[in-house]
Parts: C-alpha cells; structure tokens; sequence
C-alpha cells in the first residue's frame, strides 16, 4: 500500500475534530498536490480524497482540482495555482487564500440569504467578499495584481490592508462598505493593482471571451461550436439587457480581452466600433482569435513602452478559430 497514501488518513483520523475537514475533491486532472497542515510533505491529491482546513493545494501544468464543500459549493483550482483552503464550513466564514494563479469558485445560494458575505478570497493585493453565486479570481505575485471577473450574481472587492493579511486561528469576516469596495456584477471586470490606491474602473468583458469562460468550467481543450455560439448569443442578451436597465459602459475601456495569469487586460484600440446595443467597444477581431476555447488569452509586456502586446499559444488556438468562426 502507497506510505504517503496510509501517511495522509491517519493525519486525517488523528488531527479531527483539531482539524475539521470541509472539503472532497470531485473531479481532478494532471498532477495536484497538497500538504495538510502540521505537516511537511506534500502528497498527491486523488478523487474522493477530503480535504482539512488550513490545507495547502497546488497544481502543476495541465492539471486542475474542484473541491466540493459541505454545503454543496464548489471551488476550482485551475492549472499552475496554489490555494490556502482556510475555511468552509455551514456555520462559519468560508475563506480561500490565493496564493498564486487562479481559481473559479461558485458558493451555494442558500449563504446568499441574509445578503451577508459568506465566504472570502483573500490575496496579497485585495479582498473578496461573496454576495452572489460564481465568480472567477486571479493573482499574480510579480506585478502583484489581482483580477476579479464575475460569472453570476455580484462579489464586493476592496483593496487589500494590512489587517487584512494578518491571519489568526480564527478567519475574521473583513469589513466591506461604500467607502472601501465595489460590488462587481455579471460579466463586470476589475483588477487591484498596487500602485493604485483604489481598484480599476469596471468593464465588461468582450462576450466572447466571457461566454468561453462562463460555458468550459471544466478547462476543455475543446468545445462544440454550436454550444459556444449559443452562449455568446446569450451573453450578447444578457449585455443588451443590462444597458437597457442603465447600465453604461461607453468607455474605451469596456469589451477588451484579459490574461488571467499575468493579470494584463487589454482594452479595444481607438479605432474600435461601438456597439450601441451593448453599450461596449469590439475589441479587435485579432485579439479574439488569440481567445481559446477554455476562455484563456495570453498577453506579453513590451519592455520599453510597458504595453501589453499579444502572440498565439500557438497554431492550434487559430485553427480553433477558423472552426468556429470562418475567415
């Protein structure tokens, strides 16, 4: 029988109630690893394993974990990401810290009902606070800069104190208010950068970065065009509702295309169209080719002038494209 298997179910047996476990793993792909606390080897995560608090969680390329709490929510570690599992339980605070890389995570309804947050995801740059039910997070330890999109519902984001990074034995509920946060909505982006005292101005996605990311939560490398089409005429509706409502974002800004990993979003360029039904620009044709089917764009940094140019991952996201969408 493998050691490191017999070593982590007696950690498991003999640390609770010391550690309560609140998590299962439901699904995984590729290489995840996590080190359970009080110890100081990492061992491999399979399916069915449960997950204690204060475990630390990482994936290596191409791999991927959801963790299933006890109170049906999920959360999505995605590939080359490390994630403190702090707590999650149904009486108490539910907390994640990001280390590095992203992670999805949608939080039952029912922790929705008093309109309180619930559950947290805490990084080095910023605070989130769950008021509404999926939501993707990303950090970027280099430059620093977390970037929230939201799926459905809202979460409140505040730039990140110092009593916010402190951590007891206890997670403490961090305070959000009118003066401290924002709410981000459905298909709303933002990003908390350190050299700006509050966060970025919201914009919407373009939609058919957002319709990737909403309809492949299983990181596939491919999906069916008609299923993708179908979610980006939906997105398209659900913009075109949200600006006849007031919702306006006629800024350049709005519609562009984001790198998760690096945290880099790049807005339409100047001779962008404007949509009027949607009431945002449409990025370049050539910036969403470079958008593959699991909703992931890769943007590099030019070294002089500090702007964000874009490159394929390669071949295939192009070929991806042309079957999808034509010349």
């Amino acid at each position: 029988m493998n050691k490191s298997f017999v070593k982590y179910w007696i950690l498991l047996i003999f640390s609770y109630p010391l550690y309560s476990y609140h998590g299962v793993v439901v699904k995984m792909k590729g290489r995840v690893t996590i080190l359970p606390p009080s110890t100081t080897a990492a061992d491999q995560l399979n399916v069915d394993d449960k997950v204690l608090e204060d475990s630390s969680v990482v994936t290596n390329k191409g791999a991927f974990v959801r963790i299933k709490m006890s109170d049906g929510s999920t959360l999505t570690v995605k590939p080359n990401s490390k994630v403190v599992v702090r707590s999650f339980q149904k009486k108490k605070i539910g907390m994640v810290k990001l280390i590095k890389g992203v992670v999805r995570t949608k939080v039952h309804k029912a922790l929705n009902r008093k309109k309180k947050n619930k559950f947290i995801v805490k990084t080095r740059s910023a605070v989130m606070g769950v008021r509404g039910t999926e939501f993707v997070t990303s950090f970027h330890p280099q430059s620093q800069k977390t970037t929230l999109l939201t799926i459905e519902g809202e979460v409140a984001m505040k730039k990140a104190q110092k009593s916010d990074l402190i951590t007891g034995a206890k997670p403490e509920t961090p305070d959000f208010n009118k003066s401290n946060s924002q709410v981000i909505s459905r298909g709303q982006l933002t990003q908390a950068m350190p050299e700006k005292r509050s966060l970025a101005k919201p914009v919407k996605l373009a939609p058919q970065q957002f319709a990737s990311v909403r309809v492949n939560d299983d990181f596939k490398p491919e999906v069916k065009k008609e299923e993708l089409l179908k979610e980006i005429e939906k997105v398209e509706g659900e913009y075109a509702e949200d600006a006849k409502a007031g919702e306006n974002f006629a800024t350049q800004d709005s519609g562009g295309v984001v790198d998760f990993y690096q945290g880099e979003y790049l807005k339409p360029n100047q001779k962008a169209k404007f949509n009027e039904k949607l009431k945002i620009y449409e990025a370049d044709e050539n910036l969403i080719k470079k958008v593959n089917p699991k909703g992931e764009f890769q943007a590099t940094l030019s070294k002089s002038a500090n702007e964000a140019t874009t490159e394929r991952y390669n071949d295939t996201v192009n070929e991806q494209y042309q079957k999808y969408f034509g010349d």
